[in-house]
């Protein structure tokens, strides 16, 4: 899959930027029609099944550039999922492991991917300060961007994101995705 999503705190924007309509056609003017290099941006490109190589790498990079330690616990006999859940385990993996980073206040952290019945789980655990989790449970101000925006694709992926913490004492983090496209909903 395509590393090239960078999170929004490794990025600079710099002048006016708007989602409009307009403003995507630009940009996807610009970008399919090679005006610009975009390959110096792209950091990696990885087929689905190198998944775990792709958390091995998102591992260093946390520890080459934010000192994070990250233990990586993949089993070997792990089978393929479908492109989309791929998508959203990696960029979940950095968006929560960018949240111990800034949260957590601690230098370590475990990414653990397993497999159960019909489902892929990533866990994202620390030992650092935790937080009020059911705070989260609330949308607005107590719920951050990352949090929102992973919960809201694992449920149209059919998955479910869920977040256990006690002060002091860390937190675990929890993505659960189908092995399979969810039905789309009848239209009866």
């Amino acid at each position: 899959f395509d590393t090239t999503r960078l999170h929004y705190d490794e990025i600079t924007l710099k002048g006016v930027f708007h989602f409009t309509p307009a403003a995507v056609k630009k940009a996807y003017e610009i970008l399919s029609n090679g005006k610009i290099n975009v390959k110096p941006l792209i950091t990696a490109e990885m087929p689905l099944k190198d998944l775990p190589k792709a958390f091995d790498w998102l591992a260093r990079h946390m520890h080459q550039r934010y000192k994070l330690d990250v233990t990586v616990q993949i089993p070997r006999s792990l089978r393929h999922t479908i492109e989309s859940a791929s998508v959203l385990l990696f960029t979940a993996a950095r968006e929560l492991l960018l949240n111990v980073v800034k949260h957590a206040g601690t230098r370590q952290a475990t990414l653990r991917l397993r497999q159960q019945v019909g489902a892929m789980v990533l866990e994202i655990h620390d030992a650092g300060k935790g937080m009020n989790a059911t705070a989260l449970r609330t949308p607005g101000e107590h719920q951050g961007f990352g949090l929102f925006s992973i919960r809201e694709r694992a449920e149209l992926l059919g998955g479910k994101l869920t977040v256990q913490s006690v002060p002091d004492r860390g937190t675990r983090v929890t993505l659960s995705l189908p092995l399979a496209q969810p039905a789309p909903p009848s239209s009866r």
